[in-house]
């Protein structure tokens, strides 16, 4: 997740303008329906799980982007993945 973080902050950081982040969430959308479409979840539910895990992942890396005292890469990653988990077994 750190590689795709830097990613994140070179092409959308603070300069960039709204199209530009429109289509780096568009994106991360994309990868995440691909993601949950190998797993056991309904269908018809995985366009709006995959649209809340995407604003999430962008919105932590948006704020991780944006804060000097940003928790380390590894923390993100891991609260993303216990909180996506508890979402998605549900």
């Amino acid at each position: 997740m750190e590689e795709n973080c830097l990613v994140f902050r070179n092409v959308v950081g603070r300069r960039s303008g709204f199209g530009v982040e429109r289509r780096f969430m568009e994106m991360v959308f994309q990868l995440v329906e691909q993601d949950l479409a190998k797993q056991n979840i309904a269908e018809d539910q995985r366009p709006m799980l995959a649209r809340w895990l995407t604003v999430s992942i962008v919105g932590l890396m948006a704020c991780w982007v944006d804060t000097t005292d940003a928790p380390a890469m590894a923390v993100l990653e891991q609260f993303m993945l216990s909180s996506s988990l508890l979402k998605i077994s549900k």
